[in-house]
């Protein structure tokens, strides 16, 4: 064999070798999006279930978000409270959606993650947060928002115990 022909046998085994790499690093890159998703999803996750079990920790929050979800007037000191928690409710919305710009969440996850400030939104008090901070918000992150208002029901209506439909009668 002529050193060309060597010379050729080696640049075969230098391409094989660099493709061999870029398929390695394409399946890394991948695991590590994956990786990425996972961890984004969840923090969001895990700062909610926070949330609401200081929520539970403490049942005069809980008594607060049930009458603002009632519609009833709330004094002064309740008022700044439940307007926190829109607030802290809709940084965590926020969050949510930004990641999914980027990439890191799932279309499908964000709605569910979103849905916790929907509700607050459905209130007198959350209504006028939203108008306030909605107006100061990405466009697309308040579009999107406002399309899941008109979706969801009432927060009264998660408040007010379900009847179950009557069964057929055998």
């Amino acid at each position: 064999m002529s050193w060309d022909a060597w010379a050729a046998v080696g640049q075969l085994i230098g391409a094989a070798g660099v493709i061999a790499s870029l398929i390695f690093v394409g399946i890394q890159v991948r695991q590590s999006v994956r990786a990425a998703r996972a961890t984004s999803y969840q923090g969001l996750v895990s700062s909610i279930i926070e949330v609401n079990m200081t929520h539970i920790d403490n049942p005069d929050i809980l008594e607060i978000i049930d009458r603002a979800g009632k519609g009833e007037t709330l004094a002064a000191p309740d008022h700044r409270i439940y307007v926190t928690l829109v607030l802290t409710a809709a940084r965590l919305a926020q969050s949510a959606h930004y990641q999914a710009q980027l990439g890191l969440l799932d279309k499908s996850k964000l709605e569910s993650l979103v849905y916790n400030l929907v509700r607050h939104l459905k209130t007198a008090t959350g209504r006028a947060v939203w108008s306030e901070l909605g107006s100061r918000s990405d466009p697309e992150f308040k579009t999107y928002v406002e399309s899941l208002m008109k979706r969801i029901d009432s927060y009264e209506s998660l408040l007010t115990p379900q009847q179950s439909a009557p069964g057929p009668t055998p």
